[in-house]
Parts: C-alpha cells; structure tokens; sequence
C-alpha cells in the first residue's frame, strides 16, 4: 500500500489534468449508459407502438450520444496519456537527480545494468499503471458501479443473477495480483542481471575472446533467461485460470438473463426491450471484466517496478551537503589531516590515523604498494566519501562545512580510471568548463602533450571521441583526462597515477609542462613511478592504511626505510646502479621546449558521421510506422517452426474462442425468437444449455490459448535472447569499436523484449481478432443481408481512416522513439561516468541537460498522443453510428415483419463485438509497430557479419611452441590511415619479446594482430609456421593468455575472476595462481577472501590490486603465448619485483610478447622493437638499443633522468 500512496501522489501531482481526464471519463461513461436504455426504448416503445417517426428519433439520439461520447473520449484518451508522460518524466528527472547526488559509496555497489533497468523499464512500469490503472481503472469501477444500479432499478432479482459473479471475480484479482507481484518483482530484478550481462560481455568483448570464453559466458546468459521464461511461464499459468473464469463469469450472466429474464418476458413481468438492455449492459461489463485481469497484472508490476524505482529515490547517500554549507573562496590550498580513519565497508579499515599538513603551493606525494590506501587519500580530500574518524580541512575549514561545487571546484582530480564522454574531443576537455574559448582548451592541451596529437587528426579538436574512449590508446586517454583538469584551474591538484600509460618521454614533457603550471598550487601526486615524486616537498610513504614514513626524497632515501627500498626496486637495473643522493630538481626548472614532438601512429577516433560495415544504423532510421513488413514477418515467421505443436493448438484454440464469441448473440437471437417470443419454456431451457455449453468452451479455449501463446512467445523470446548473445559473442572486436554499448544493449535487452512482448500477448490475439472481425461479418450477412450491409456501412469510412491516421501518426510515433533513445543514452553515459561528473561538479549542468532532453522526449510523446487519441473517438462515433442505423432499419424490418426482435437484439450486439476487435487492434497497434520497429533492428544486428572469420578448414591447435612471425604486416582500421606500416619481426619459442615507443606508437594494435581481434590489411602473421588466419579463432585464443592496459573484471568473486582463464581450475590452482602473481596476501586479508564479490569492473579493488588479479587469470589459463599490453603500469615497486621473479619462472619455455613504459621490465627481454609512428625503428637487445643512443636510449634516459647518470 505505500507504494501504492506513493505512485499516487505523483499522480496526484497532475491533479488538474487528472481532473478533465475523469471528467471526461465520467461524462463518456454517462453517455455510454444511455445508449442500452435508448436502444430498449426503441424496442419496446417505437416497436410496440409502430411509430417509425419516434424510433427515428431514439436512434439520432444514439447516434448523438455517440458523438459526444468520442469527443469526451478524445479528451480522456489525450490527456491520460500526457498524464501518465509527465509522471514518467518526473519519476526519470527525480531518478537522474537522484543518482547524481549519491556518493561514490552507492555506485561502488551498484550494476549499470540494474540502475537503466530501475530508469528504463521501472519507470514505464509505473507509467503505465497510472495512465490506464489509476484513470481507466478508475472508469471501469464507476461504470461497473453505475451499471449495477440501473440494472437494479430496472429489476432487482436480474440484476442479482447478473451481478452475482462479481465478488468471487474480484476477490480472484486480489488473490492473482498478490502472486504476480512476487512473479513480477523477480523478473525485474532478472532483467537487470541479464543487462548487467550484455554490458560486461559489451565492455568486456576483448577479454572474453582473448580467454574463449564465448560458450561460457553464453551459458551463463542462458541460465539467466531461462530462469526468466521459468518465472514467465509460471505467470501465464496463472492468468490461464483467471482470464478464462473472468470470461466465464461473463456468460454465466448472461445465461442468468436469459434464463430468468426469458420467464419473465413470458411471464409480463419484464420487456423484450429491457431483457435486451439487461444484454446489453451486460455486455458492457466484458470490458471492465476482461480489463481486470490486465489491471491486476499492471498493478503487480507497478508495484514491484515502483518499490525498484522507490528503493533508489529513497537510498541514503554516505555523503550529505551540510545545510547552510559554506562556500570555499579565496582558496589558498593548506591541507590538512587530522587523526583520519575510514572504512569503504565499516568493517575493514582502509586508513587509520592519518595526520599530515600541507601547506598552500606545496607538492605532496603519495606512494606505496597497490591497496595501501593512496587513492582513498586523495578520493577524501574533496569528499567522495566521509571519513569515519577525525577531520580533513582546507585552508583550516572542515570540507564537510563546505558546500560541494566550491570544495569540488577548487580540487582538480585526474582520476586513475580513464573515462571520456560520447562527445568531441574539445567538448571532452572543457567538461567541467563548458564556457571554455578555444584557446583555453588548446593551451591545456598543450601542457598534456596532446595537442600535436589532435591537430593531427582529419577534424581536429571537433574530432568525435567513442565511447568511454574505446578507440584511443590509454596514453592519448589519459592526456586528455589531464587537459581537462587543468583548464579548471584548480588550486590543489590531484594527479591519481595519472601518466601511467604514457611512455617516459611524453611523461618527462608533461612532468617539466606542469611545473611551471603548478608552482603556487597545492599538488597530490600518486605514482607507481617514483622518478614523478622526486621534486615533492613532501613523500607521505603508505602501507595498510597508515603512514609508515614520511620527508622529502632524499630523507628518505638517507633514512633507508621502506620508500627506500621501493626505490632500489625501481632502479636497481640500471647501469652503474646506486642508491643514488642526487640535488633534488626544483619547482621553478624552466619549461623545457627543445623536445623532440611527439610522434604518433594515428589513432582515429570514431568520426560522429563515419558509418563502417558493422556500424548499426541509428534505431530512429528503422522502418518504425509500417505495422506490416513481409520481409520480417517472413522472418519472424521461422520462429514458429519450432514451437508447431503449440501454434497448432493456439490457432485451434483462438478459432474456438473466436468462435463461441460470434455465437453468442446468435443463441441469446435463438433463445429470444424461437422461445421466449413462443413462451416455450423447456425449448429456452436447452437453449440456455447450448449457451452454457459455449461458455464452457469459451473457457477451455481460452485456457489453452493464454498456456500455448505463452509457451510459445516465451520459447521465441528466449530463442531470440540466446541467438542475439550467441551473435554478439561471434562479432569482432571492430563490431564494438564502432557502436556504443548503450546501442548495442538497446538491441540485445530492450528490442528484444519488446517483440517477445508482443509474441507473447498480442501476436495471436491479433489474428483471433481479425478472425473475429470476418466470422461476425459472415454470421451477421447470414442472419440478414440487407441489414448487415446497412450496420456494416460504416466499416469502408473507418479503413479509410486508419490507413490515414497511421500515415499521419507514423512521424509522431518516429519521433518521440527518437527522443526516447535520447533520454536512454543520457542516462546510461551519466550513469557510468557519475565519478567524472562529481569531481567536476558537472550535477547542475548536466541535470539542465537532461531535463531537456527530457522534456524533449515528453512533448514529443504529448504530441504523439494527440495523434493516437483521435483514434478511439472516430470508433465510438462509427460504433453509434452503426447502433443507429440498425436499430433505424432493424426497427422498420421487425414493423414490416421481416426479421424477428431476437434478430435485431442480436444485430445490436453484433455491432458492439464487430468494433470490440477493432478497438483491441488499434489499442495494440502502437504495440505492434514498437514490434516491427524492434525485429527490424533485431535483424539487422543479425546480420552484421563477423569481420574476423574462420576458415573453412580451420586448424585447431591443441598445443603452440611459441614461433611468432610478422611479415610484412601493414593494418589500419576501418575508419582511418595505416597504422601499422610494413612490420617485419620475428620471436622464437620461449622468447620473451619487448615492444616499446611512444604512447600511440602501434604497439597494442600488434598485440591485437597476434590475438586476431582484426585481420592484417596486408602481409601475414604466422605462429608456428601457420598464418594466424587458418587458426580457428577459439581454438586459437585458448593458447593464449593476455593482460590488458586496462584489467577488466566481471561482477562476480575473486575466486571466479581468476577461474576466468580455466573454467576448470581447482581452488588450488586459483589459489597457486594468485600467490605466484602475488595476489594472494592482499586477497586472504579481505573479510570473505576469495569469495569477496566484486563490484561492477572491479570498483573495490585498487587498480594495482585489478592488474594483479588479471595475471593471475591469465596464469591460469597455462597460454603458450603470453600478451601483457602495459600490464604492470599501475603496480608499486615492490609487487611489480614479486611479479617479475614469478615471471621469471612463468615465462620459461613460453613465448611472451611484451609492452612496456617502464623499460626496467623490459632490459632483461631476448629482443626488443622500438616503435614509432607504426614502423620499428629500432631492434635488437638492452645493450644494444643503448649503444645505438637512439630513440630506445631517450626513453631509457627518460626513466631514470634524475636518478643517476647513465653509464655511456
């Protein structure tokens, strides 16, 4: 119930359209109740007194009422609709509101998948409920109210026997509505799995080839869907029951009529006029009864999808602004820690009694082992969490004093995790100032080496960047990040390992850029590489949440403490290596400008217009108004082939329900004419049999429609789950390059289900309507000839019209699906970059962002609705026009004896079951366009083809020896230039090779090449003596093992993260594993160890902490072949020397191809290959690529500058 109250209220909110709207329905329903009693006027008395001038008249007042009835319905239809719009549209702003205020803390734990699931479906959940529920169902009960009291006016005891069903109806909806509830709520939340699923298997496609773990994660989508077809099933076993008895209910009434109202017509006590009223009224009650069963099931599923939407509007954020919170001016930049303590889980500290000053313009630095708690330091500082114990300050202001956008504004942070927006690269770098010039943006491009970068792009900073970024290197990700917070200009700074997957030259130019840019600013540092934090006025050294050392440098250094030792890890490769007391670089080192530039091998991002083989169409371009398309009904339509015993008894059952519909007014004629005008008593007894007879197939008709419908469209909804999966895994990995994976998902989740939707509840109902719709015109043109054609003379004008209005309201339903898929992508993109948006203080912008599109998205729905409303009226008016003319001309042939009373009693029933079809088929066309518009994007996603194909013969390789060879190898992707030009490099077995050049060189695209997520452009790459491409991809990739820049993990435990790279992996090995990487320490120390449950990509565990599960998965696997792409760049010293010792075991006798930044990972390396502008420069060994003093020798200086002079 206060769920209920809840939905209510915003309802209630749009009081007064919620008042017309009822007026409306009041008024329509008033008018709708005079037209049985007029038409029993007409009977008894225009009939009885043979007056054709008077039955004239009842009949233009029947046709008048109907007219005023479809103007009244216009206007409820109309504004119930921009009702229930503007709730939807409230319920999304107060949810995107919403999920912007909430703390890191909320979106730590949370899945995107479940949040657009709570936003997307919930929300229309709750739409639905109050646009037809709270308005129509509100309707219904008047009418039912209003129905019973004139049936009890006119006979007291009829109106008992046709109402005595409704208790054990009702009581019937509660009961089911209980059940369905629970049904409901656990198919949403297996929705929101399945989302979360597609997502990861969408972001994640790199891993899941490179381990081929396609089959696996198919049969764990699977297990999924059929949970959700379980609970499906179980559903419509349970409408089977209801529906029918409802119908039943019905008939039974109707029985009752005839049976007792027959005796009283022969009896004198009752009119033939108004025992054709009771019919009629009673037949007025089949909406509202068969509406019941739909109500029940959308007040079950409002209720679940509200308590979803409610559960967030209603979480508690860890992280309140203050009321009468302070703005932050004049900042200075003294930062202070007093005492702090904090915990992510209340359980286990992540930090404990942290105290240090910082004092305005000074730079601090923030090092130790991956987990020690450096980036939960930096995450405090403008309060993304609350601390547990003690108090930080800024300028001696406690930040929970402050209020958000001015502690916020005044803390730039580049965040360790990479994430960019959907937009262009200027658009990227101003994004927390939008207002930025051009020059500004240039400027801090400048500073983060990437402006050379940009303009050497076709579009320059208007060049449109893919999603999260996909298609630019992690350095070239991360310049970004840092242009875009430098153009804050902010007054403490927090680099979060922020050059991490730049290579030492460009990290050395934007090390020396920054000084001068930084002199006067408070600066946190945190790097793995402790050449960036030699100039810090402060080293704060971290270990398990404490602060075990802390000085400048050359303190610590002296001290030979724990940072020292972290140090020799560092750079005890190097030649002529000591621990080194070097004069420490100030902060006023001019900036250097006689560098050489940064050369690129271009990266093209994804241009806003490029269309590339497997790019999909935007969804707005489908076909969306064409409520037939043969080509995909063709298509739909092998679907079925499975299921034919259950189409089989679905079309038999829908053409026996169709059936005892049409005859019903046929036996209620028979029983009128033959029996009760003839006063035969026994003969109206076995009409009623017959009558019964038809209720009862009516119900068992019913009852296997509902079952077979379900088994099928549930069977082709998970049919079509498992085939659109199954695809996605065999797309390449351009296929998710070029399209985003809210796109994707919209496809894969949404599409989807909406056609299974549709299978499952308006498909066959569609073809037993139409059915209706023919067997009525037979019977009707049976019964009589003339007067079927003059009821009938309406229908050709109502065709007319349709094929009208939906040419007309094909744009308007075009648009506001456009608009739709706006407000989808917004919120999914704001969703996933929630961290971007606080540290920028992005939330009121981007809320006036979204209320647009928003508002958008609602007028264009509002007008859609104008064009949909028109619909119903033109039906209610045609219907009375019908209604009048045959009683008009059924009048005149009952005077004229040419048809009996029975026969027009049945005519006018009849006419009312002819446009009931009619009525259902326009309810559901908008349903059935959404349907041909979702197996149109469906298909074409079907059709994508895989651009990485095998081989009809492809080899299967149980085992590799290693033998890599490129020849001649030249590649660019598909919306750019070459990137990779003429590479000739061969590795033997059990060699460890090294690729290492500047960010953007080519390296990663090589690794690419190896694992043939892309095929070469020309040339060939042969493992073993065999061209990679007469592998069989899986096969192939099982022999593998890789570690990317960038460690994706799954939602899941650790223990299974790591049995990613071996299904099959014992406990032990997992175990093994992560102590050779040295994962296992870190892990054990966790509250549920292996079993730990990682959020969505890891977001509980450090990046170092990811990396390290990600070899550890890799190690599993036991590959022939490894690929560590800048796999250590966010380790500490210290388990980057663990992991090299393990390496040194792992990588015997196995082939490894390795990149690298830090060149101290790499001296030992058989071969090494210089890469630059996407050709190798350079080849040969440690010692030699020194002695040549090229580009291999500057980077190499690069590293270590600083340290020690390098032994020439």
């Amino acid at each position: 119930m206060r769920i209920f109250l809840r939905i209510a209220a915003l309802f209630w909110k749009q009081r007064r359209l919620a008042v017309l709207t009822y007026v409306c329905l009041f008024a329509g329903a008033a008018l709708s109740m005079f037209i049985p009693d007029l038409t029993g006027r007409a009977i008894d008395t225009a009939l009885g007194s043979g007056q054709a001038s008077l039955l004239v008249f009842i009949a233009l007042g029947i046709a008048g009422a109907g007219i005023l009835r479809g103007a009244l319905n216009y206007g409820q239809t109309y504004l119930a609709e921009a009702l229930s719009e503007r709730v939807a549209y409230d319920l999304r702003n107060m949810m995107y509101n919403r999920l912007q205020s909430l703390s890191y803390a909320f979106h730590d734990r949370s899945q995107t998948g479940q949040l657009m699931s709570r936003a997307t479906s919930d929300v229309e959940g709750v739409r639905m409920f109050v646009g037809f529920a709270l308005l129509r169902g509100v309707y219904f009960l008047v009418l039912l109210v209003a129905i019973a009291v004139v049936l009890f006016v006119i006979n007291w005891q009829l109106a008992l026997i046709s109402l005595c069903a409704l208790p054990f109806v009702s009581y019937r909806a509660v009961v089911i509505g209980n059940k369905l509830r629970v049904f409901f709520m656990k198919i949403q939340q297996g929705l929101g799995v399945l989302g979360t699923i597609i997502q990861e298997n969408i972001v994640g496609a790199k891993v899941v080839r490179a381990f081929a773990r396609e089959d696996y994660e198919t049969e764990k989508f699977l297990k999924q869907a059929k949970e959700n077809y379980s609970l499906e099933i179980k559903i419509s076993k349970l409408l089977a029951i209801n529906s029918p008895v409802m119908s039943f209910a019905l008939y039974f009434a109707m029985a009752g009529i005839l049976w007792y109202g027959g005796r009283l017509v022969i009896g004198g006590e009752l009119t033939q006029g108004q025992m054709a009223e009771f019919l009629l009224y009673v037949v007025m009650l089949n909406m509202p009864i068969r509406m019941l069963g739909w109500l029940t099931q959308l007040y079950s599923r409002a209720m679940s999808s509200g308590q979803r939407v409610f559960e967030v509007l209603d979480a508690p954020t860890a992280v309140e602004e203050k009321a009468g919170a302070i703005d932050l001016a004049g900042v200075k930049g003294a930062v202070g820690f007093e005492n702090v303590s904090f915990s992510y889980d209340a359980r286990q500290p992540a930090l404990e009694q942290i105290t240090f000053d910082v004092k305005p313009g000074q730079v601090v630095a923030l090092v130790g082992a991956s987990g020690s708690g450096k980036s939960t330091v930096a995450n405090l500082i403008p309060r993304f969490y609350d601390i547990t114990a003690g108090r930080i300050t800024i300028d001696g202001k406690d930040v929970r004093e402050l209020s958000f956008e001015s502690l916020r504004r005044c803390v730039g942070i580049v965040h360790q995790d990479t994430f960019l927006f959907s937009a262009t690269i200027r658009e990227n770098i101003s994004y927390g100032k939008p207002d930025a010039t051009l020059e500004e943006i240039k400027h801090a491009a400048k500073i983060a080496r990437l402006h050379d970068f940009v303009m050497s792009l076709p579009e320059n900073y208007d060049t449109w960047v893919g999603e999260r970024g996909i298609t630019l290197s992690g350095g070239q990700k991360q310049r970004l990040a840092i242009a875009r917070t430098l153009l804050l200009n902010p007054r403490i700074v927090i680099m979060d390992d922020a050059t991490s997957s730049v290579d030492m030259e460009t990290e050395h130019q934007i090390r020396q850029a920054l000084k001068s840019l930084l002199s006067g600013r408070t600066t946190f540092i945190i790097a793995q590489r402790l050449r960036s934090v030699q100039m810090a006025n402060l080293i704060l050294v971290l270990e398990n949440g404490r602060i075990v050392e802390r000085g400048t440098h050359r303190e610590l250094i002296v001290r030979g403490g724990y940072y020292n030792r972290l140090y020799n890890l560092q750079f005890q490769y190097q030649e002529g290596w000591q621990t080194p007391i070097e004069e420490e670089p100030t902060l006023e080192e001019p900036l250097e400008t006689a560098s050489l530039p940064v050369t690129e091998g271009l990266v093209i991002p994804v241009a806003s217009k490029i269309r590339t083989r497997s790019s999909l169409s935007d969804s707005d371009d489908i076909v969306f108004g064409k409520p037939y398309d043969s080509r995909i009904i063709a298509r739909m339509a092998k679907y079925f082939a499975p299921h034919k015993a259950a189409a089989i008894l679905t079309i038999l059952a829908t053409l026996l329900y169709t059936g005892t519909i049409v005859a019903s007014p046929y036996l209620v004629a028979l029983a009128i004419n033959q029996y009760v005008v003839a006063g035969d008593i026994s003969g109206l007894n076995f009409a009623i049999v017959l009558f019964l007879g038809n209720a009862i197939i009516n119900l068992t008709a019913y009852w296997g429609q509902i079952r077979a419908e379900a088994v099928i469209g549930q069977g082709i909804l998970l049919r079509l789950r498992r085939q659109v999966f199954s695809h996605l895994q065999r797309l390449s990995i351009s296929f998710f390059d070029h399209n985003e994976a809210g796109r994707i998902m919209s496809r894969a989740q949404d599409d989807v289900g909406e056609l299974g939707d549709f299978l499952d509840s308006g498909a066959f109902w569609v073809v037993g309507e139409v059915v209706s719709l023919i067997a009525i015109v037979v019977v009707m043109l049976t019964m009589s000839l003339t007067l079927a054609l003059i009821s009938l003379a309406v229908v050709p004008f109502l065709f007319w019209f349709i094929v009208v209005w939906q040419k007309k309201a094909r744009q308007s339903f075009i648009h506001a699906r456009q608009k739709l898929s706006a407000v989808n992508a917004s919120l999914q993109e704001n969703i996933t970059g929630i961290r971007i948006i606080q540290s920028l203080s992005r939330e009121k912008i981007n809320s006036e962002h979204f209320d647009r599109v928003n508002k958008e998205n609602l007028d264009a729905n509002i007008r859609a609705a104008r064009h949909s409303a028109v619909m119903m009226p033109v039906m209610e008016t045609l219907v009375s026009i019908a209604t009048a003319l045959t009683i008009v001309f059924g009048g005149l042939n009952v005077l004229n004896g040419m048809i009996l009373v029975g026969t027009l009693i049945a005519f006018t029933l009849y006419v009312q079951q002819f446009f009931d079809p009619i009525r259902t088929l326009t309810m559901e066309y908008t349903q059935l366009q959404r349907a041909m518009a979702s197996a149109a994007r469906i298909f074409e996603l079907a059709d994508v083809k895989q651009e990485v194909m095998d081989n009809t013969h492809a080899i299967k390789p149980s085992r590799l020896d290693g033998k890599i060879s490129f020849e001649n190898v030249s590649f660019h992707y598909e919306t750019g230039p070459e990137v990779l030009h003429d590479i000739n490099f061969n590795v033997y077995p059990g060699e460890t090779a090294a690729l290492v050049g500047p960010t953007g060189a080519g390296k990663s695209t090589m690794v690419s090449l190896l694992a043939r997520f892309y095929d070469v452009t020309s040339g060939r790459i042969l493992v073993d003596d065999h061209d990679v491409r007469d592998f069989e991809q899986v096969a192939y990739r099982s022999r593998l093992g890789l570690v990317l820049q960038d460690p994706f993990l799954f939602s899941g435990t650790i223990g299974e993260n790591i049995r990613y790279g071996n299904t099959a992996a014992a406990d032990s090995e997992v175990i093994e594993a992560a102590k050779t990487v040295g994962a296992h320490d870190f892990i054990i120390k966790l509250e549920k160890g292996y079993d730990t449950w990682l959020q969505e990509r890891g977001q509980n565990l450090s990046m170092g902490q990811r990396q390290l599960i990600s070899f550890a998965r890799a190690l599993v696997a036991n590959p022939s072949i490894l690929l560590l792409d800048e796999a250590t760049a966010n380790m500490d010293s210290y388990s980057e020397q663990v992991l090299q010792e393990a390496l040194k075991k792992l990588l015997k006798g196995r082939t490894a191809i390795v990149i690298a930044h830090r060149l101290s990972t790499i001296k030992n390396a058989d071969r090494i290959a210089v890469m630059d502008a996407g050709r190798i420069v350079e080849e040969g060994k440690h010692d030699e690529l020194l002695s040549l003093d090229g580009l291999y020798a500057r980077l190499y200086e690069m590293t270590y500058a600083g340290a020690v002079a390098r032994e020439k």
